[in-house]
């Protein structure tokens, strides 16, 4: 009876726990970790994708509309995602958030082994309670 209530609590810890991207630096992690696993997992790029700020998503479904009529072809937006993409070019030490007084943006600076030389500003904006990460896609 005991391992059961054990169960059924693990259980219910684990279905309370907040989504990766309740937080900047979770939805970062997450839309990081799917660039990095996108080689190798088909499935990753439409994690990447769902991580992404409304404003890039409608970027790369433009691009993905284009590619379909040059294509003949069906192009899915996160198909227009480069595998193993990443903005940044170095190991994370560190990372600091700032969010802004309207909580609708945050800033996560992200800091390498080397932070003279090894930082990144990535900027995020609240879609509904989740964070989004923005790349600028021209």
């Amino acid at each position: 009876m005991r391992i059961g209530a054990v169960a059924v609590a693990a259980l219910i810890g684990a279905c309370s726990r907040a989504p990766a991207d309740a937080t900047p630096e979770g939805a970062l992690d997450g839309f990081l970790q799917a660039c990095e696993d996108a080689p190798h997992d088909p499935a990753a790029a439409a994690r990447a994708y769902a991580l992404l700020a409304p404003a890039s998503r409608r970027a790369l479904e433009l691009r993905a509309q284009r590619a379909t009529a040059v294509t003949g072809r069906p192009v899915a937006p996160e198909q227009m995602l480069v595998p193993g993409f990443t903005p940044l070019r170095f190991e994370i030490s560190k990372t600091t958030t700032t969010i802004a007084p309207d909580g609708a943006r945050a800033t996560v600076d992200v800091f390498g082994p080397d932070p003279a030389a090894q930082h990144a500003k990535v900027p995020l904006e609240r879609e509904g309670g989740s964070w989004r990460v923005v790349v600028p896609i021209p």
